[in-house]
């Protein structure tokens, strides 16, 4: 008699799970977009200006700044996607492509993955720490927007249940995000300060 395997969650047994969670299932040419990712990047870090910063305790708690020309300029926070268990800053340094010479400066987070940490906290502080420096970047606290890319669109949209008074920020810090699932989609509204 076959062995049937074990439903962990409605009528999906582990393995079908993990496929549905794995880009490569869905998309053929996945490994070939994800060099053409990683090799723009590399470019863009050649390119552009950028300074790192540690946001945190945890060596993975770093970010990126790519700032703009533009003084005072709204800010972009960037977090990457990568199914919560792969990813870098470095691997997405490519979008600071579409901010920087547009007037914006562009934030991209680095953190640890799913098996190491609690990524929300580590997203948190993160973002607290460019609201406070956001001053010294030459950035406008009152116009930072979020950002990203799958399962980044799900850690940014984390931020808007966060209860920013625990970070001693202010209550309404975030009532609205960017997310996107895939690079065409996003959907934009102002993260802290002016609520338009």
């Amino acid at each position: 008699m076959a062995v049937v395997p074990k439903k962990v969650f409605l009528d999906y047994t582990q393995e079908e799970l993990d496929r549905a969670y794995d880009q490569r299932t869905w998309a053929r040419n996945a490994e070939a977009l994800i060099a053409l990712r990683l090799m723009m990047s590399a470019q863009t870090r050649k390119r552009l200006t950028f300074t790192s910063h540690s946001y945190g305790p945890d060596p993975d708690e770093t970010l990126d700044v790519f700032p703009s020309a533009a003084a005072n300029a709204p800010i972009a926070i960037f977090i990457h996607g990568g199914a919560w268990r792969t990813g870098t800053k470095e691997d997405v340094s490519f979008v600071a492509e579409a901010f920087a010479p547009a007037g914006v400066h562009c934030v991209i987070l680095n953190f640890d993955n799913i098996a190491k940490a609690r990524m929300p906290d580590m997203i948190c502080r993160g973002v607290v720490w460019t609201y406070r420096n956001a001053k010294n970047l030459g950035g406008d606290s009152g116009r930072m927007y979020v950002l990203g890319h799958s399962s980044g669109a799900h850690l940014c949209n984390v931020m808007l249940t966060t209860d920013w008074a625990r970070y001693g920020m202010p209550a309404r810090l975030g009532p609205t995000a960017a997310a996107s699932r895939t690079w065409r989609n996003p959907c934009s509204g102002p993260f802290p300060g002016r609520h338009t």
